[in-house]
């Protein structure tokens, strides 16, 4: 047989492609005729919460027999109502008020004035500070078309109080402040300094209040600003006030301890325990409160001691120093090393910006090139020791920002770094042996509660400390 009638039979014997399609075809129509129809809409019941959560904003979600009829029987709200928030939250804007709050929440002039009104019994709204957060509460009604009533509002005025004004049946307003309880617990911290005293305290869980108690108070004893060395150790017992669980605030130290590697060591109780005034004392009962700080500033370095004969850096003459310069940054706070009366302020030459103090009829003091004075001193006025008069900077002739102190004792300059004053009165003879059995019972409980963190290391602990960093 030739080559060409082979290829003629073996197309007479070929199946078209079409047959295949419309084959495949007859098949998928016969299926789909087969399978039952599927509800458009699954039950909300049915659909998980992340499904419900990708749903668009404006998808509807229709109740099937899965729904609990005896709801829409008994009248109940539905369950749009039901959704709700607990309560929307707003807050006071800056050069805002409550009122406006209110009526940009929804409340109208009638009731803003209503709940205004109501909350003068026990607290003026006028006063209010910017940033507080008020909640309003919706009134939950029986027919959608009803939301839009209130049935509270309470403004958080505190971490303890809480501003209540509610809706009463009748319609009026009614307020009351509702504060939450307060507990106070007893805690001990230690610590040792490898950098700074403030990075130890912060290393043992402590904030910035109770470090500056610390420093406050030995501030008669220890020059926090040069006498601070590597692997000082240091104890302290106070209270601190909790709500709820959360740290609401410090209370004074009640007992403090700070050993120094030179072998100083101090210890300081607050008497009495409750109440103003109390002072701190010695165990043995002599006041720790000295008639003048040892420094002017909390934090900083003696950058020029007190010399009879120093290099002046501006006017490159040797020429007398007769005060001590603490170098820090412009803007630290200048505090009044005793009680006293201000003589002199104003910019005076070379000086800068100074203040000088009369403390009494033998001791004065002066505080130079400041950057600028704390509000409302003048001449004449009376300042406490501890009171912040200025703030650090380099007016005058300076190369940079620090203080110049000087101490005058019968007018004449005086190196204060040298010298011993004397101290407040001690614990009053009648309440010695109070005083006494109240160090033993505080001694005691300081070495029988655990330290909350104990400071043995801190962030900083591989670098060289510098001078400045001791605080």
């Amino acid at each position: 047989m030739s080559r060409t009638s082979e290829q003629r039979k073996n197309r007479r014997y070929r199946i078209s492609p079409l047959f295949y399609i419309s084959g495949v075809l007859v098949t998928v129509m016969m299926l789909l005729w087969l399978i039952p129809d599927q509800p458009a809409t699954e039950p909300a019941s049915e659909m998980s919460g992340q499904d419900m959560q990708n749903l668009p904003d404006d998808t509807l979600i229709s109740a099937t027999s899965d729904t609990d009829e005896s709801s829409l029987i008994s009248g109940a709200p539905p369950a749009s109502l039901q959704a709700l928030p607990d309560f929307t939250e707003s807050k006071i804007r800056k050069n805002s008020s409550a009122y406006q709050t209110l009526r940009n929440s929804g409340f109208s002039a009638r009731e803003t004035h209503a709940v205004i009104d109501a909350a003068k019994e026990v607290r003026d709204l006028s006063k209010v500070r910017a940033g507080m957060i008020l909640r309003i509460y919706p009134r939950v009604a029986e027919k959608p078309e009803e939301q839009d009533d209130f049935s509270r509002v309470s403004f958080l005025l505190s971490m303890t109080d809480t501003l209540n004004i509610m809706k009463q049946a009748d319609g009026s307003w009614t307020g009351s402040i509702h504060s939450k309880p307060v507990s106070v617990q007893t805690e001990a911290y230690q610590g040792e300094i490898r950098a700074s005293l403030w990075q130890s305290a912060t290393a043992a869980g402590m904030d910035a209040e109770p470090v500056y108690a610390l420093s406050d108070i030995f501030a008669w004893q220890i020059d926090f600003s040069r006498e601070v060395r590597p692997g000082d150790s240091w104890r302290v017992l106070l209270n601190r006030k909790y709500v709820e669980g959360t740290p609401l605030s410090w209370e004074p130290v009640i007992m403090a301890e700070y050993h120094s590697v030179s072998g100083n060591h101090y210890t300081a109780i607050r008497y009495p325990p409750e109440g103003e005034p109390a002072e701190y004392y010695s165990p043995e009962g002599d006041n720790l409160r000295g008639r003048f700080l040892k420094s002017p500033l909390r934090y900083s370095r003696i950058s020029s001691g007190f010399q009879l004969r120093r290099f002046h850096p501006v006017l490159g003459i040797h020429r007398p120093h007769y005060g001590v310069d603490y170098a820090a940054p412009t803007g630290t706070p200048v505090r009044a090393v005793g009680d006293g009366t201000i003589t002199i302020i104003g910019r005076r030459g070379g000086n800068g910006r100074m203040i000088r103090i009369r403390h009494n009829a033998v001791y004065e003091t002066a505080y130079k090139h400041l950057s600028r004075y704390a509000s409302g001193l003048r001449r004449g006025s009376n300042v406490q020791q501890g009171d912040i008069i200025g703030y650090v900077g380099s007016s005058g002739l300076a190369t940079g920002p620090h203080l110049h102190f000087e101490f005058y004792e019968n007018s004449r300059f005086t190196d204060p770094l040298g010298r011993k004053f004397p101290r407040e009165d001690p614990v009053a003879p009648a309440d010695k042996d109070a005083f006494l059995q109240f160090v033993q019972e505080s001694r005691r409980q300081l070495d029988r509660l655990q330290p909350s963190t104990i400071a043995r290391k801190d962030a900083t602990e591989d670098r060289q400390p510098e001078a400045d960093d001791r605080f």
